[in-house]
């Protein structure tokens, strides 16, 4: 798959957009790129357009500053009309889950039908809400300072990424590369603009929103089982699916099961 680039205001985003039919698109998370998805980019682009693409701070992106998730959601739109695309599935794993839930209430013209792997509305708490961002600069600090390595080998052992050890290793290698493929500047200036501490939560906005929403979550991963069972609660189109044998990222994890969910969720849009 060849990478396309899209420049506007100095910045530019790199991109694949592959297959024929409705366009679905991908948004991959934090210290990922949209490569993650080539195994799903492959399954579904025999039916769909998939478009994937590199988001700011990540993989051949390149960003002269921070972007939050209204400026991404401009960008992105401007992308959409670029390429005369009208409506989209939207499809965003954690941040990017995150990511896609902001574009939706945006653009919400756009949008024909929303899923969201591990992903949250962001922080209502405002206390909550301001000691994350405290952290997440801390940790933005921390990255430019110790470097990308020393970032990477503390990621990756968080709890949440705990399931993640018991991948194949080839798998494992995989991740551990693209996360050291990362700019510390574009990691940075992500956790920062986009992080939790920064985006506008919307919880609050979960009654208004009446498209197409499927929740995947693993069953490993109790913070974000808590979360989507609210989201579930919340909204009023929403399918929740807890995929056995699985943690924060059911798209690697259990990747057969994580493409059968998407499967389904497209052939009831058509």
């Amino acid at each position: 798959m060849n990478n396309l680039t899209f420049t506007i205001n100095q910045d530019t985003y790199t991109y694949r957009l592959v297959g024929q039919g409705e366009v679905i698109a991908l948004f991959h998370g934090f210290t990922s790129t949209q490569n993650t998805w080539n195994k799903l980019v492959a399954e579904l682009s025999e039916k769909y357009q998939v478009l994937t693409i590199d988001l700011p701070g990540h993989g051949e992106t390149r960003i002269k500053q921070g972007k939050t998730m209204r400026h991404f959601s401009d960008d992105f739109k401007a992308l959409l009309d670029e390429l005369k695309i009208n409506k989209i599935h939207l499809l965003g794993y954690s941040m990017g889950g995150r990511t896609a839930l902001s574009f939706a209430h945006y653009y919400p013209q756009m949008i024909q039908s929303l899923i969201l792997e591990s992903a949250s509305p962001g922080i209502a708490d405002i206390d909550l809400k301001r000691q994350r961002q405290v952290a997440d600069k801390a940790l933005a600090e921390n990255i430019q300072t110790k470097g990308i390595e020393s970032f990477v080998n503390d990621w990756e052992d968080l709890p949440l990424f705990k399931t993640q050890k018991k991948l194949p290793l080839p798998v494992q290698n995989q991740i551990r590369k693209e996360r050291l493929s990362q700019s510390p500047f574009g990691l940075a200036k992500s956790l920062i603009y986009m992080g939790t501490g920064t985006q506008e939560s919307l919880w609050n906005e979960l009654e208004n929103i009446d498209f197409p929403l499927t929740l995947i979550v693993g069953s490993e991963d109790v913070k974000f089982i808590e979360i989507n069972k609210q989201i579930n609660e919340l909204y009023k189109a929403a399918k929740l699916y807890t995929i056995k044998k699985a943690g924060h990222c059911v798209h690697l994890e259990q990747e057969a099961k994580f493409i059968q969910v998407v499967h389904k969720h497209l052939q009831e849009m058509s």
